[in-house]
């Protein structure tokens, strides 16, 4: 008998300044919500924007939007690269301006126009002073697992 999963998993990267991160990021129960309405053709929005925040409480699936938002921006560019026979990935990009999104920055999400968390990423404090810009890539690539 044959059988196989679809599985999600996230990355970003975030450039502040010259300093430049990679952390994993967990799809929550709305994105796989979201990419299973996509899947049988729901007309449901494309995601939108991302937002960073404060909170360094660890990621859990139930979590439906980011636990201290401090600032948001919108996806600039999103773009679906086939990388192998089984998977795809879907890459976003967003930019906060300096003044947008500063401080000690701990958390960070991706959301459709009305709300649904897609993904939320925990991770080390990424410092971000008023005047620095900081840019966001988003990838989430989903797949079949034997």
């Amino acid at each position: 008998m044959y059988s196989e999963m679809i599985g999600f998993e996230g990355s970003l990267e975030i450039t502040v300044g010259d300093r430049r991160y990679h952390f994993k990021n967990l799809v929550v129960n709305g994105g796989l919500a979201y990419f299973m309405a996509k899947a049988i053709g729901l007309p449901i929005g494309q995601i939108s924007h991302m937002a960073v925040g404060f909170s360094s409480v660890p990621a859990v699936r139930t979590q439906t939007a980011l636990l201290s938002e401090q600032a948001r921006s919108s996806v600039t560019s999103l773009s679906i690269y086939t990388m192998y026979s089984t998977s795809d990935s879907i890459e976003m990009s967003a930019n906060f301006a300096a003044g947008a999104g500063t401080g000690d920055i701990y958390e960070a999400g991706l959301f459709t126009p009305n709300g649904v968390m897609i993904s939320r990423a925990v991770f080390p404090k990424v410092i971000k002073a008023p005047q620095e810009g900081m840019a966001v890539v988003w990838r989430i690539t989903g797949g079949a697992t034997p």
